[in-house]
């Protein structure tokens, strides 16, 4: 049997472990929801200025197209034709760089819904429902994050399994004491015979145990820095 519960605590650290891969899968979660909303965003507002922008191009043509006519009949300066032409110019290249964005967008979303980059989406809504004005608390929301984001009950589920591995390392410079019970016999034509037996384990090997004991501490304060500064990136990020 091993000394003062050195099996439990290698559980408890198994168990604290696994509950950190579950949050670590909620924080994904969590993270491609985001990538998706952000996604979403930069697609419709492409297209809403593209739209836009085609617009202005086609006024802008009209007045080209004015300018032309006046210099024509000799009521216009060249420089109204230039200045016409220099815009339009501006926004035909704005609408390369708008298509660009959009196609990007658009990959992106593509890429989260595991599609071909190129593949096509539906256009957009032209209209997006408005959220209701909330009276937003920043202090009630730091600490909703502080209690609910995944990434941090990941943390403490890894500190949890530091600190067990710590007192399991503390415990290992202690002996451990073994059982045994059984049936031996010299001869296979002897009777077996029973016998009941102690192995006890000492820890010698000091100085590995202390360097164990010693990246255990190493590995719980690490934890421990990284958790406070998670904390402070997430305050930051509400905020």
């Amino acid at each position: 049997v091993a000394y003062r519960g050195k099996i439990a605590l290698a559980g408890e650290i198994a168990l604290a472990s696994a509950d950190a891969a579950s949050e670590g899968v909620a924080a994904e979660r969590v993270r491609l929801a985001a990538l998706a909303s952000i996604a979403f965003d930069e697609y419709w507002l492409a297209d809403r200025a593209l739209e836009t922008n085609a617009q202005h191009l086609a006024f802008l043509e009209e007045l080209h197209a004015t300018a032309l006519a006046r210099y024509a009949a000799g009521t216009a300066q060249q420089l109204e034709v230039l200045e016409a032409e220099s815009e339009v110019a501006m926004l035909l290249h704005g609408e390369i760089e708008l298509a660009a964005g959009r196609r990007i967008a658009a990959e992106r979303i593509n890429l989260l819904l595991h599609r071909a980059p190129a593949l096509p989406l539906p256009p957009p809504a032209r209209e997006l429902e408005v959220p209701t004005e909330h009276d937003l608390d920043a202090d009630a929301l730091v600490e909703r994050a502080l209690a609910r984001r995944p990434e941090l009950r990941a943390r403490e589920a890894e500190t949890r399994a530091n600190r067990a591995a710590v007192a399991l390392a503390e415990r290992e410079f202690l002996p451990d004491l073994e059982l045994q019970a059984g049936y031996m016999g010299s001869m296979q034509e002897s009777p077996l015979r029973p016998f009941l037996g102690i192995e006890l384990e000492l820890p010698i090997q000091l100085g590995r145990r202390r360097a164990a004991l010693d990246e255990a501490n190493a590995l719980l304060a690490r934890g421990r820095s990284r958790s406070r500064g998670l904390e402070d990136r997430v305050r930051f990020e509400v905020v």
